[in-house]
């Protein structure tokens, strides 16, 4: 395995994969790709200090928020009066909400750029 990895790193090394990683990159620089990691970038304040609305029961989850920016999430949700947690579930992390608020929480979520 190891003499395989080693003939690997010799080839991409004798191909100029660094090379063409370059070109590549700047190739998807000149299509808008800051423009594209931009646009998926969740919109938040830093250092924005919100305070959590009074606590109710959490009986439904919202998946598919990165786990970098799930308390950003939170954050969100509180910032409009919707009690979150966020909690890690099964699959990965998840924000927990009172399932009154399923429908207005994705929105929130999805407007701020988290889902």
């Amino acid at each position: 395995m190891i003499a395989n990895a080693i003939e690997y790193t010799a080839q991409a090394a004798a191909g100029d994969l660094p090379g063409k990683v370059a070109s590549e990159l700047a190739e998807a620089k000149r299509a808008g790709l800051a423009d594209l990691l931009e646009a998926a970038t969740p919109k938040h304040q830093a250092g924005e200090t919100v305070t959590a609305p009074p606590a109710e029961p959490t009986d439904e989850e919202i998946h598919g928020i990165d786990v970098l920016s799930i308390e950003d999430g939170v954050k969100a949700l509180w910032k409009e009066g919707v009690y979150a947690e966020s909690s890690m579930g099964c699959t990965g992390p998840v924000v927990k909400i009172p399932a009154r608020h399923m429908d207005r929480a994705k929105e929130i979520l999805a407007n701020n750029g988290y889902i």
